[in-house]
């Protein structure tokens, strides 16, 4: 459904109105009650207030829809927004045009806005591309269940049973002799149990290309299931938990999102890791803001990393022509006043659309490097 409505405002096709692009953190747990969310969401009204609504340069009617289109996403935000179990709000308004789309999301967003004369959907799209498809299978000595689990919600894809595989032998109950033999037995029926899970996730796999595998199980059924599973599928294992079957799914979903946030969070410290290798041994890798705008000016910025919480002061072009942490007092393009903003994360990330320069939030750190709020992985050294 996400794609459709990516779809949909990728069709838009805009004219001299202006159209809002509101994005906004909702997550319950870092505001539990719904007023938590006015001063975040007061914050970003005051955004387009101060750097639009008050400038000379802007026609009245311009305003005028602008702040028609504010009116409306405070309204909704306060009064009508049912927030469940969603924790991200994009929101594209344009009265003037009849443009309004809400789009809820079960992960976070970045708070930012955006007046721009088409919908500015490179957030949203980002976020959502940095999501992998997750599978999770929780198998045992007689049964196995599928999940596909993707943006922090789970949904139950297929299950099995084997009623032909036994027990396991107690010591004692028999001879020593007939003992091997019955273990045997069951240790067989076990293997092709485990195979034609096996056998089915990969045919899952071929059919829904899932990035990740999660496994849970006991401790004994664990190793002996990853022995078996193709090497399409154990090259995918991104964590394993204890588990059976027969738990709950929302048990199951809370174990899946804890391996995917250690596998996440792993594969954001070595990438930030990469980054400061890179820049400190003068080879493909920026940080900080400045240097970050200059490779992607140049076109040598490859992919713009940004904390999702990142908020970087700094100065910028009212055209677009240029931004800086440093105040130059003129862009040096249109030799106009710059204006200073608390925040510069929507302009940064406009010039990397505008350049194609892939952006990749961090979820899971604040920073990189030495504390810098914003760093990019070059195509070339500089």
């Amino acid at each position: 459904m996400i794609n459709d409505e990516l779809n949909e405002l990728g069709r838009f096709e805009g004219n001299v109105s202006k159209v809002i692009s509101f994005y906004l953190n909702i997550d319950g747990a870092l505001f539990p009650r719904h007023q938590d969310l006015e001063p975040d969401l007061n914050a970003q009204l005051r955004k387009v207030e101060k750097d639009y609504l008050k400038e000379n340069h802007i026609g009245a009617e311009e305003k005028r829809s602008v702040a028609i289109d504010l009116e409306r996403i405070d309204q909704y935000v306060r009064f009508e927004l049912d927030r469940d179990d969603r924790r991200g709000l994009a929101i594209f308004a344009s009265a003037d045009q009849g443009l309004w789309q809400v789009v809820t999301l079960p992960v976070r967003l970045p708070n930012l806005v955006v007046v721009d004369n088409q919908p500015y959907t490179t957030t949203l799209t980002s976020v959502i591309e940095q999501y992998d498809f997750y599978c999770t299978v929780v198998v045992d000595r007689r049964k196995a269940r599928i999940f596909s689990v993707y943006m922090g919600e789970i949904e139950e894809s297929f299950g099995l049973f084997e009623d032909n595989v036994p027990d396991q032998v107690k010591s004692g109950d028999w001879a020593s002799l007939r003992q091997t033999k019955i273990a045997h037995h069951i240790e067989d029926h076990l293997a092709k149990h485990l195979k034609r899970v096996s056998n089915k996730m990969l045919a899952y796999y071929k059919a829904r290309r899932f990035n990740h595998l999660l496994i849970g199980g006991s401790k004994e059924v664990i190793p002996k299931f990853k022995e078996v599973l193709h090497p399409y599928l154990k090259e995918r294992i991104a964590g394993e938990f204890i588990a059976e079957p027969d738990t709950s799914i929302n048990s199951i979903l809370l174990k899946s999102n804890e391996c995917e946030k250690h596998y996440e969070f792993e594969r954001e410290k070595e990438l930030i890791r990469r980054v400061v290798g890179e820049e400190n041994n003068g080879k493909k890798a920026v940080t900080g803001l400045d240097n970050t705008i200059q490779a992607i000016e140049r076109g040598q910025a490859n992919e713009v990393l940004l904390p999702q919480s990142a908020e970087i002061g700094g100065y910028h072009c009212h055209e677009g022509h240029f931004i800086s942490e440093k105040d130059v007092r003129r862009c040096p393009i249109c030799k106009r006043g710059l204006q200073s903003k608390k925040d510069v994360v929507s302009e940064v990330m406009r010039l990397a659309s505008a350049k194609n320069v892939k952006i990749r939030f961090l979820k899971y750190h604040e920073s990189i490097g030495d504390n810098q709020q914003i760093g990019a992985l070059l195509r070339y050294a500089a």
